[in-house]
């Protein structure tokens, strides 16, 4: 009996030090034994504000980090890092997506999507700006074109070689503003403000992934006293070099008129432009000389026409101007003002081309007489209007500095 009493202690002590050395195991681990607990951790803060409401949608600690890198055998195209989907998706309360993608002739990754969710369950939102089910399609969704804001990230690869998975310890950031709207409603600009992610991640391979863009790189000067070796970004304005052909101002002097024009790109959006045109029709001859700024709206990025809208600032004159209806009018100046809309054929960095067509409205400081055999001594007009094409190229190096 004694025998039996120690023999069964001893078996009920070794089962419980048995349960005591196994670990707890989780519902994905035991339907998933390769799940990766190393690879499945991350940590999250930031938020997407409405900057006129003040509404909130918080980065969640339960969102989930989907990368995706270029899979290929040869080692210059393999590793690199071609998408970044960061998302919170609950049945309710507040939901988002913002997708990070290649965008043509850009470095790194930039913002191509965002969409956010908000119904009766997400704080802070009132029944009248909810967006209903977060995720439906009537959540508020990205309406402006990209380049949108870079995503900064401490690595660009991952770091196994040809991997269909590879697992990539990663910080990501990003910031600035967006545009958000949904059908129906004007659009409304969202602030992402302190968003950061970090943590190991798993990363899919796909072969048909492009990789992004190179970074220039910087000049290196050296200085030949001491042979020190310094580097800096180099800064080019991209400048342009068009022709021109259009009409002289209508109704005031119809005709034809060509000439040059020198453009300048400010920015990825914005041109600065300086342009000659001379005239010479059956009732005289005169020339036009102006500036006009212009602001395109579209990815840059891209070939795809852009329209653009601008403001016109010049100065035109007629010489020589001689009617069988009129008296003959030596000289005439006039300056002129108005605004310009017009469509960008092309301003991709990647090509040099670029064409474009506008037409332009425009007040003169005084009225001027109609100059036409056709029409005769019309009534004097204080106001013209042109219709213009453009074609050139751009010269040298288009890179901008961000």
């Amino acid at each position: 009996m004694f025998w039996i009493l120690i023999a069964s202690t001893a078996f009920a002590v070794e089962t419980a030090v048995q349960k005591a050395e196994v670990p707890a195991q989780s519902d994905a681990q035991e339907t998933d034994p390769a799940f990766d607990w190393s690879c499945r951790i991350g940590t999250f803060q930031g938020q997407i504000r409405n900057v006129k409401g003040g509404q909130v949608i918080p980065i969640d600690a339960a969102s989930t980090v989907h990368l995706e890198h270029k899979l290929d055998i040869d080692f210059a195209e393999d590793r690199c890092i071609t998408e970044v989907r960061i998302e919170h998706q609950p049945d309710r309360g507040c939901a988002y997506e913002m997708v990070f993608g290649v965008v043509a002739g850009e470095p790194g990754l930039r913002l191509i999507d965002i969409a956010i969710g908000a119904d009766s369950f997400c704080p802070g939102w009132r029944d009248w700006v909810e967006t209903s089910d977060p995720n439906n399609d009537r959540r508020l969704r990205n309406v402006r074109s990209v380049p949108g804001n870079p995503l900064k990230m401490s690595t660009r690869i991952v770091p196994d070689r040809t991997a269909d998975t590879s697992c990539t310890d990663i910080d990501l950031s990003v910031g600035g503003e967006v545009l958000l709207s949904r059908l129906g409603r004007s659009p409304a600009t969202y602030a992402l403000e302190g968003i950061a992610v970090r943590g190991q991640f798993n990363s899919r391979g796909n072969t048909a992934a492009v990789c992004p863009a190179k970074e220039q790189p910087s000049p290196v000067f050296v200085n030949n006293t001491d042979q020190t070796v310094e580097s800096g970004p180099e800064v080019r304005v991209p400048f342009a070099l068009l022709v021109n052909i259009g009409t002289p101002s209508i109704p005031t002097i119809p005709g034809f008129a060509g000439g040059l024009t020198a453009l300048v790109e400010v920015s990825p959006r914005t041109t600065f432009g300086v342009s000659w045109q001379g005239f010479g029709t059956e009732a005289g001859s005169g020339g036009v000389r102006y500036a006009q700024w212009q602001q395109s709206f579209g990815d840059p990025a891209t070939t795809k026409p852009k329209a653009f809208a601008g403001l016109r600032l010049g100065r035109q004159s007629f010489d020589r101007i001689t009617s069988r209806f009129l008296e003959p009018i030596e000289e005439f100046d006039a300056w002129l003002i108005g605004p310009a809309l017009g469509v960008e054929l092309s301003r991709s960095r990647a090509s040099p081309f670029y064409a474009s067509v506008d037409l332009a409205g425009y007040l003169y400081n005084e009225k001027q007489r109609v100059i036409s055999t056709s029409f005769g001594d019309l009534e004097a007009t204080g106001f013209g209007a042109t219709a213009t094409v453009r074609i050139g190229a751009f010269l040298g190096n288009r890179q901008q500095v961000q």
